[in-house]
């Protein structure tokens, strides 16, 4: 009987299952999970504030960050971003989707550079269905840029190191000078490409280094001048939940969250105690373990193919070198986190499960790895991930969001009258403002404190009394000298005292007193925090 050739068979699976459909599938699943309930939820007060810096011209943007704390970049895309697409809540936020998308191809390319197709392929996959990396792909925010611009500077790093090519050493240079240029913690990251050449005793290549953060340093002087105007205070709301972490378990559970299955800190808007925790720390920490073992570090040596050769990069030649890729991601994980955890015992800049998200493709190569080095297992972990990813996920777009003030905005919009006074407190502003702008509704909008307008995202909490009631006795007198006799005055609520440590009932103690002398309370709706105050000594009806 004649033999039945299979050759074609495996030809079809091979083609199926090469690379490039295996990338493409991924991304495939990764767009999937990030433009999943993308304009669902309300824009947040960080989202509205990233709007309201990037402004209607870059001149703007300038002036609005010297009351905030961050570089411009991100704010300088979202300005031209928002000239194209608009300011919904979907547009605002597919920015960060597509810089979401692109980190994963950076992971791709990083991995493949590092060893092998295999290892990019394992990371991207990682990476793609982390709920972390997937929640700030849908944030209107600058972090998942974080996490894009370390990896594309980390890869053009380690080009560098090997082949010592000046158009790699410009790349290193061109992304670490965006890497700083959109968070302040890029600097942190800068510094695990010295100690990787100081531990390789590579003195021509660490010389070489120096020179070219140099010039990513001469290239930050022109936002210099503006560092001195830019507030140090806004990271002081970080300090209770510093205290709170606590200290002691910062990294371990910036790791934690960098899994899946894990629980997430309650400022996220997934926060949630998780029953798999314990199965998701042992899955995890099994393939760290694996990827760190010298067992198996073979499965990393790029395979020469007759059919698909590697790609154009430095590959490991032998196992040896192998370690010399897991030191680099090392180092590249850890020095970005342990440089801002030190800071932090002095003043807290360390939040877990946000500016760490600069490591976050190290974790995923370093996980990648261990899944490549399981060989004809490695779907026992790819499963595994993912069904604790899934559990995420069912938490991430189920919990409600308890954004209100969209539907205090359509409130107003139908209760009031064009030019009616609102008195809106604390942090509401930003909100309130982007959604007024958005329904076209015409108030006489009060801020307080009267700080508000020159930063809408953070509170002074070092205001005294003496000058929150000067600001409360200015919103009074301004309500009632722009408010007719016949009209109400509403009144926006804000519980300061749930984000300060610092006595936030004084601020609504000062405003509260002024107040109560000069109106009475005619309405409310508690679920919206809205107030109805009409004037004292005028006539109720309304």
């Amino acid at each position: 009987m004649k033999d039945i050739d299979h050759s074609g068979v495996r030809s079809y699976f091979k083609m199926v299952f090469s690379p490039p459909v295996l990338f493409v599938l991924i991304l495939a699943i990764g767009l999937g999970l990030r433009i999943c309930k993308l304009s669902t939820n309300e824009l947040w007060l960080d989202e509205a504030h990233s709007i309201f810096i990037a402004g209607s011209s870059l001149a703007e943007t300038v002036e609005n960050l010297k009351h905030d704390s961050h570089p411009p970049l991100y704010f300088a895309l979202m300005l031209a971003w928002k000239g194209l697409f608009g300011e919904s809540e979907l547009s605002v936020r597919m920015l960060s989707v597509s810089f979401g998308m692109a980190s994963l191809g950076a992971v791709y390319w990083l991995g493949s550079r590092l060893a092998n197709r295999s290892l990019g392929l394992a990371a991207a996959f990682v990476a793609a269905i982390a709920p972390l990396h997937v929640y700030y792909s849908q944030e209107g925010r600058m972090y998942i840029m974080l996490a894009f611009f370390s990896s594309v500077a980390s890869g053009f790093l380690w080009l560098s190191v090997k082949h010592d090519k000046k158009r790699y050493w410009w790349g290193y240079t061109l992304a670490a000078a965006c890497l700083v240029y959109t968070h302040v913690f890029g600097w942190f990251a800068l510094p695990a490409a010295n100690a990787f050449l100081l531990l390789k005793k590579e003195r021509r290549l660490f010389k070489k280094l120096l020179f070219h953060q140099i010039i990513v340093a001469f290239l930050f002087l022109p936002w210099v001048p503006i560092l001195p105007q830019q507030t140090g205070q806004t990271g002081l709301w970080m300090r209770p939940w510093w205290q709170a972490t606590p200290p002691a378990l910062a990294i371990p559970k910036t790791l934690e969250c960098f899994g899946a299955g894990g629980n997430y800190p309650r400022y996220l808007g997934f926060f949630h105690v998780s029953s798999l925790r314990y199965i998701s720390y042992a899955v995890f920490a099994f393939l760290g373990i694996v990827a760190l073992a010298p067992m198996r570090d073979r499965s990393l040596v790029a395979e020469p193919s007759a059919t698909e050769p590697p790609p154009t990069g430095s590959h490991p030649a032998d196992p040896s070198e192998v370690r010399s890729v897991k030191t680099y991601l090392l180092l590249n994980l850890f020095v970005p986190l342990v440089l801002p955890y030190a800071i932090s015992f002095v003043k807290p800049i360390y939040l877990v499960g946000r500016n760490d998200l600069i490591a976050y493709p190290f974790y995923a190569l370093l996980i990648g790895i261990g899944i490549v080095k399981l060989a004809r297992f490695a779907w026992v972990g790819v499963i595994f991930i993912s069904l604790l990813a899934a559990y995420s996920f069912s938490r991430l777009y189920s919990i409600p969001n308890d954004g209100i003030d969209k539907e205090t905005v359509e409130y107003l919009a139908h209760e009031a009258r064009v030019n009616d006074v609102v008195i809106v407190m604390g942090l509401r502003f930003c909100t309130i403002d982007y959604y007024m702008r958005r329904e076209g509704a015409r108030f006489r909008i009060i801020t307080y404190p009267a700080s508000m307008r020159q930063h809408p995202g953070w509170i002074d909490y070092r205001l005294t009394r003496k000058e929150l009631a000067r600001d409360a006795v200015d919103a009074t007198v301004s309500a009632i000298a722009e408010t007719p006799p016949d009209r109400p005055v509403w009144l926006l609520l804000y519980s300061f005292d749930l984000t300060s440590a610092s006595g936030g009932n004084r601020f609504e103690q000062a405003v509260s007193d002024q107040l109560n002398r000069h109106f009475w309370v005619s309405g409310s709706n508690d679920k919206l925090g809205v107030i109805r105050l009409k004037q004292k000594n005028q006539p109720s009806s309304y």
